[in-house]
């Protein structure tokens, strides 16, 4: 092939790959058909570059290996599957999806002007999802559980906490006014539908993550604003006139006699006898709720999936696929770390998803959730390839 013809086919290619996930950005917490069709078309397109164009795979050769190590093991969990259909449903509709729109976003989005317009889309996107969200809850449905286009409280809890953690970073950090004015916002009305989302693990992400950030932002010495001060007074002020229904839910955190805790804790045990039945390869993916009928207890609920990510991740991939995920997420960080000189807003940003997601899927496996785990594969892979401040917010 003519190499002048080879360079113009992939650079329209990675036009194109850009385009789509920028649009898949923007649509993913309103339509999951959509956000499914458009991570076809993703795959497709990045096939045809990867087979026709030069392939450079020298940058982040640890991550690339490692997840190629990462699919292998997990396909060897299909060892013990009850059903191997839903486990390559799984396999295929969560993990393989992660995975490739993971390397597309860090083979693409590698320019300044590029990732100001994948964040600036999920401004946008997050925006219209905020405002649709306390709109459903104040108007439309009066006071049940607010969802806003997710359908379920606890997704939309942490989606709202991502969002809530955002604001909080740019106070933190951000210097210019227009940072500060925007985070001032943000941060406001993104707060007050997380709190009406009603997800306890979504309100102790974000109040481990944002106390995390704060103390560690004090440590560095960092200039706090009046901004932060109002912001702060704000938060405690809406927190001391919140309804008795929001308390009562605060409350029940630490009710430990409650059916809703009690529950839980049965799914652990139950979780744990599983995993020590099948401790190296695990049960297989998507097996959990057809092994977890075997071991129910009389008292025990039917679900679809353990309230503890790390623990379901456990049961259904066994110690060998949970291992190569922690191996993973320290060669990530180890990337991270040689990436990063000063801290700035994003840093900030990322950290406290990285809390906040973790201390929520202690009690829930939203990372699971498609629309969750795309958003934060996306921004995952961003934070890889931030070299420069983006303008629009400086």
């Amino acid at each position: 092939m003519n190499v002048e013809l080879k360079y113009n086919i992939e650079k329209r290619l990675s036009n194109l790959l850009e385009y789509l996930i920028i649009l898949l950005m923007l649509v993913i917490p309103f339509s999951r058909s959509i956000m499914n069709l458009l991570c076809l078309l993703i795959f497709l397109v990045w096939i045809v570059k990867y087979f026709i164009c030069s392939k450079d795979e020298t940058e982040y050769k640890n991550i690339r290996r490692w997840l190629l190590i990462l699919s292998v093991i997990i396909l060897l969990t299909f060892i013990n599957s009850i059903d191997l259909k839903l486990s390559l449903q799984k396999y295929i509709g969560e993990f393989l999806k992660y995975l490739i729109i993971f390397l597309v976003t860090l083979e693409v989005f590698k320019q300044k002007k590029q990732q100001e317009k994948l964040f600036i889309s999920f401004l946008i996107s997050s925006t219209i999802f905020i405002i649709y969200g306390l709109y459903q809850f104040l108007i439309l449905e009066n006071g049940s559980r607010l969802h806003s286009t997710l359908n379920n409280p606890n997704p939309a809890g942490t989606y709202l906490m991502i969002c809530s953690i955002l604001g909080i970073s740019l106070l933190l950090i951000n210097k210019s006014k227009f940072g500060n004015l925007f985070g001032f916002f943000y941060s406001i009305f993104s707060l007050i539908a997380l709190v009406y989302t009603y997800s306890r693990g979504a309100w102790l992400g974000f109040l481990s993550s944002s106390l995390i950030l704060i103390y560690y932002a004090y440590k560095k010495k960092f200039n706090y604003n009046l901004v932060v001060i109002i912001t702060l007074l704000i938060i405690i002020s809406i927190i001391l006139f919140l309804p008795g229904k929001v308390i009562d839910r605060f409350e029940s955190i630490i009710d430990f006699e409650s059916s809703s805790i009690q529950q839980r804790f049965l799914q652990y045990s139950t979780g744990l006898k599983i995993f020590m039945d099948n401790p190296i390869l695990g049960v297989g993916p998507g097996q959990f709720p057809l092994v977890y009928i075997k071991y129910k207890t009389p008292n025990a609920r039917e679900f679809e999936h353990i309230h503890n990510l790390y623990l379901h991740l456990l049961v259904e991939l066994g110690l060998s696929g949970f291992i190569s995920l922690m191996i993973f997420s320290k060669i990530y960080f180890e990337c991270i770390k040689k990436r990063i000189g000063n801290s700035s807003w994003y840093d900030f940003f990322m950290i406290g998803i990285f809390i906040g997601i973790g201390i929520h899927n202690m009690f829930d496996v939203t990372f699971l959730y498609s629309q969750i785990g795309l958003l934060f594969i996306i921004l995952s892979a961003l934070w890889l390839n931030k070299k420069d401040n983006w303008s629009f917010l400086h």
